[in-house]
């Protein structure tokens, strides 16, 4: 049983690692700090902005002298955020005499693992999109999220284009604006969007709307006066960072901790990672399974950042 649960704690390593990957897909919009090497618990990482250069007007006198006014800015985020899950695999679980049960054991548990320190995490960041962090907003004509149309989507764009915040942008709205712009005629109608009918096969948005990619959250929402149903900028706007923990057994050389075996995961080309620990408890015969993630959110450029909020 020992190897059998050694080798699902690898398999479901790579199974939550992915999930996280597929729940959080607008990491790929938003500067991201993510590397596989360890930190201690909130420690400060950076990653950093670039302003757009001035155009200069060259001069045969002068030639290509001006000064160069190269920009850069850095962004700060402290990894605050220490999660986990944590499953259990008993004996009799293992040894079913079905020969997939395990396997549907693993899939199980990393499916679900993946959408609990997911949403988790999306919860995290959104925190950080308050009125006191970020005042530029987006305001709809109505108090209700499902009223979001094209026509907000439109004018959102040209809010941020008429800002000159440079894109690609990235959008992440909660499950009633998602509800109002699956049900925009302007983007489901097949007369003027080909494509729209695949709104209505799949219940997901289009690709694009007005140029920016939305994905949808349904746990997206804050309290009393901030009326946050999304977010929408720049990659800069807002900062994700992501460690592995610097667990003394990986730091103090030849320490050991009996009956724990760890392993890292990481997503190849992005660094988004996270540790697995695995013990056996020999009087009850049950395997245990944590995985642990480390990370955190900050802001970025405040001012390429829109919140939207309902009237």
């Amino acid at each position: 049983m020992a190897n059998d649960i050694i080798a699902a704690t690898n398999l479901l390593g790579q199974r939550v690692i992915q999930g996280l990957k597929a729940n959080l897909p607008f990491l790929d919009r938003i500067a991201t700090d993510m590397r596989a090497e360890r930190v201690a618990y909130n420690a400060s990482v950076t990653d950093f902005s670039l302003a757009a250069p001035t155009v200069s007007t060259y001069s045969q006198a002068t030639g290509y002298d001006s000064e160069s006014d190269l920009t850069k800015t850095d962004l700060a985020c402290t990894v605050d955020q220490w999660k986990y899950t944590k499953v259990k695999v008993t004996d009799l679980e293992a040894s079913s005499s079905d020969p997939g049960h395990l396997e549907a054991l693993i899939n199980r548990h990393g499916d679900l693992a993946a959408y609990a320190l997911a949403e988790d995490m999306v919860d995290a960041g959104i925190a950080t999109c308050t009125v006191a962090n970020y005042s530029n907003v987006y305001t709809l004509a109505t108090a209700n999220a499902e009223d979001m149309d094209y026509d907000d989507c439109n004018a959102i764009t040209t809010t941020l284009r008429q800002a000159k915040i440079q894109g690609p942008y990235f959008g992440l709205v909660n499950s009633l604006a998602a509800q109002g712009l699956r049900g925009d005629t302007v983007l489901i109608s097949t007369d003027t969007n080909p494509a729209g009918a695949m709104v209505v096969e799949s219940g997901t948005l289009p690709s694009q709307i007005a140029g920016i990619k939305y994905d949808e959250y349904a746990g997206l929402t804050t309290p009393g006066a901030e009326k946050l149903i999304g977010i929408v900028g720049s990659a800069d706007g807002l900062l994700f960072g992501n460690r592995l923990i610097k667990d003394a057994a990986f730091v103090v050389p030849g320490m050991v901790k009996p009956g724990t075996i760890m392993e890292h995961t990481d997503v190849e080309g992005t660094g988004l990672s996270i540790q697995s620990r695995l013990w056996y408890d020999m009087e009850l015969a049950e395997a245990y399974v944590v995985f642990a993630i480390m990370y955190g959110w900050d802001v970025g450029k405040a001012d390429r950042l829109y919140r939207i909020a309902h009237a």
